[in-house]
């Protein structure tokens, strides 16, 4: 027997153009959430450039999971976060201001990851 794309046994997908899961939370929150924690030290300018770019990122991409669960109000404050860490249109405050910023986004990615934990487990 000749084994076809689509075909059960094949090992290949079942549809063409069937999407990919999405990664598990955690992949986004977990390295986030430390880079923040390390921002409290004084790094090269470089490095708050790439934590804007990985939080903005990660919030964004939670935003979206939450939007698609139904987390209209988790959803909304992950997209201010998107916005307020955007690498492209930067906000401009004080480094003190923004140690108060990424300490308190740090609970907001675990509240994120724990809503989602919990609605995991009650879709099984």
């Amino acid at each position: 027997m000749i084994d076809r794309p689509g075909q059960r046994g094949s090992g290949a997908p079942e549809a063409a153009g069937s999407a990919l899961p999405p990664l598990p939370l955690p992949v986004y929150v977990v390295p986030a959430g430390l880079l923040l924690l390390a921002a409290i030290a004084s790094l090269p300018y470089g490095y708050y450039q790439f934590l804007r770019l990985v939080v903005c990122g990660a919030a964004g991409l939670c935003a979206y999971h939450s939007w698609q669960s139904r987390g209209a109000w988790m959803a909304t404050a992950l997209a201010l976060v998107a916005i307020l860490y955007n690498p492209v249109i930067r906000v401009h405050l004080e480094r003190a201001d923004w140690q108060v910023i990424n300490l308190a986004t740090i609970p907001l990615f675990a509240v994120a990851w724990l809503i989602a934990k919990r609605r995991w487990a009650h879709s099984l």
